[in-house]
C-alpha cells in the first residue's frame, strides 16, 4: 500500500505505516492500517483544496485497488 500510495501524485513525499491492528471485529482476514502521509511541493504552497483532492483520490484508489474503506 506504501508504495502505491507514493505514486499516486507528486505531491505525495513520503508515506508511512503508523499502525496496524488486527481483530476479528474487522472481518476475517481483514486488518486496519493507519497512514501518515505528507504532502509537499517544490515550488508552492499546497492548499488545503490541493490537499483535500489527492487525499481523495488516494482513498478511491486504495478502495478500488485493496478493497479498503475509511473507518469511521
Amino acid at each position: 500500500i506504501v508504495e502505491y500510495v507514493k505514486r499516486v501524485h507528486e505531491f505525495v513525499r513520503k508515506v508511512y505505516v503508523f499502525d496496524v491492528f488486527v481483530s476479528e471485529k474487522l472481518g476475517a482476514g481483514k486488518k486496519s492500517v493507519g497512514l501518515r502521509i505528507m504532502f509537499q511541493s517544490d515550488d508552492r504552497t499546497l492548499t488545503d483544496r490541493d490537499v483535500d483532492d489527492i487525499h481523495k483520490t488516494i482513498v478511491k484508489l486504495i478502495e478500488n485497488r485493496f478493497g479498503g474503506k475509511i473507518r469511521g
